[in-house]
């Protein structure tokens, strides 16, 4: 789902992401031996090296809590990431930097991820009920939703997606946005839930229902402006990932021309950052399915990536890997990949990208598997991703395998060709 105008109210987000620092070291005081690191020697840590020079990695958990500490040779916390969910810890799983904490980890998420599963699926149900975050928000929709309560459902949403609960998570949505108030103040919450039913959809394989969600909030007059104009953008990014290339194109180019006057016009509404992004990996799948290669290959060529870590904007690099994806180009895509692996933070989102169970859509998944058979992508990749499949296949896969079986939850609140 992508998201490039936000209104000014994205005030109440930013300080719901503000209060994410406190909390954070709340949750590092909480983990952390109250003695100090000599009161407790045997917490699991390792040196490691980061783009940036050598660090020690360590796994801290008490209780339902744990959390993977980066700290410098001066002993300072570099960062510190909560392991919310089951995604975190398949990245941890992932990086073979992290292979220190990983019996650690699964003793207390369980074997095959499974507590970990349930335990993010309650708190988010609870987070979601009483309208606030209860875990950091996670993706541009998330971050970016204009109100905590919005994010809680999005993010309790895609919880029971994660968990092989997607029809759960559509009746999720679906109910949020019935009860949504249909004026101009909820327009936003509208947008967020719209988008993100409809990314679901698509995901899972019912492409049709997906861009017909989108076509339906394109036509609703109530969303105009910059509701309307994050609406047409995922519905050109869904065209184009469908081969509907002609469509799409027409769609992006009017769009990304009303935005860049919107956004210059107006002073009520802000631009996500990296947006321009997102437009431009959307033409360049749109243009080089329609045979505009050498076109398309320059606007990905425009698309820079932040340096990785310790940078935290990941807008540009994941636009890269999805304009691959949707070109079918498994070449780039590893190529890509490659790239990204030199300064990928530890447990970063590129070890879960290089997984191809990772990817719901099945023409997704077909270019990250060729991609992975390309000579330089395994170079890249040896000594430093390690292959989660068959080991973690169920929770690397969303537990949406046929005949995977998962546990009531009860009541909710209210194929591409490669080349």
């Amino acid at each position: 789902m992508t998201m490039l105008l936000s209104p000014r109210r994205i005030g109440l987000m930013r300080s719901a992401l503000r209060a994410w620092r406190p909390l954070t070291a709340a949750l590092v005081a909480a983990v952390l031996p109250a003695g100090g690191l000599a009161a407790a020697p045997d917490f699991p840590r390792a040196g490691i090296v980061l783009p940036t020079g050598p660090a020690q990695a360590e796994l801290h958990v008490a209780g339902d809590s744990a959390i993977i500490l980066i700290r410098l040779a001066d002993g300072s916390i570099a960062s510190a990431r909560a392991v919310n969910d089951v995604s975190d810890a398949l990245g941890i799983l992932a990086d073979r930097r992290l292979a220190f904490a990983w019996p650690a980890l699964l003793a207390w998420a369980g074997s095959d991820l499974t507590l970990l599963r349930e335990r993010a699926v309650a708190r988010a149900r609870m987070a979601a009920e009483a309208g606030l975050l209860g875990a950091e928000p996670s993706g541009q929709a998330e971050k970016w939703a204009g109100d905590p309560a919005v994010s809680a459902t999005l993010h309790y949403a895609r919880a029971l997606s994660d968990a092989g609960h997607k029809t759960d998570a559509i009746t999720v949505l679906r109910e949020a946005i019935a009860q949504t108030p249909g004026d101009a103040e909820h327009n936003y919450a509208r947008v967020f839930l719209t988008m993100r039913l409809a990314n679901m959809q698509f995901e899972s394989g019912d492409v049709a229902a997906g861009i017909a969600q989108l076509e339906a909030a394109e036509r609703d007059k109530a969303l105009d402006g910059e509701y309307e104009l994050n609406i047409v953008v995922n519905l050109a990014m869904a065209l184009a990932r469908s081969g509907q290339y002609q469509r799409a194109l027409v769609t992006i180019n009017n769009a990304w021309r009303d935005f860049d006057a919107g956004a210059a016009e107006s002073e009520d509404y802000l631009k996500v950052p990296s947006s321009e992004a997102n437009f431009a990996w959307i033409k360049a799948c749109a243009l080089d399915g329609l045979g505009s290669h050498e076109k398309a290959r320059a606007l990905m060529a425009g698309i820079v990536a932040a340096p990785g870590w310790p940078v935290d904007d990941t807008v540009p690099a994941t636009a890269r890997l999805n304009g691959f994806l949707c070109m079918h180009d498994d070449s780039g895509f590893a190529a890509e990949i490659a790239a990204q692996l030199q300064s990928a933070a530890p447990a970063g989102a590129v070890f879960l990208q290089a997984q191809p169970g990772a990817h719901e859509y099945a023409p997704d998944r077909a270019v990250v598997t060729a991609a992975l058979h390309r000579p330089a992508l395994i170079k890249a990749m040896a000594g430093q991703v390690r292959d989660l499949a068959p080991a973690f296949a169920p929770a690397l896969q969303g537990w949406r395998a046929a005949g995977a079986q998962t546990p009531a939850l009860g009541s909710s609140p209210a194929n591409g060709s490669v080349r």
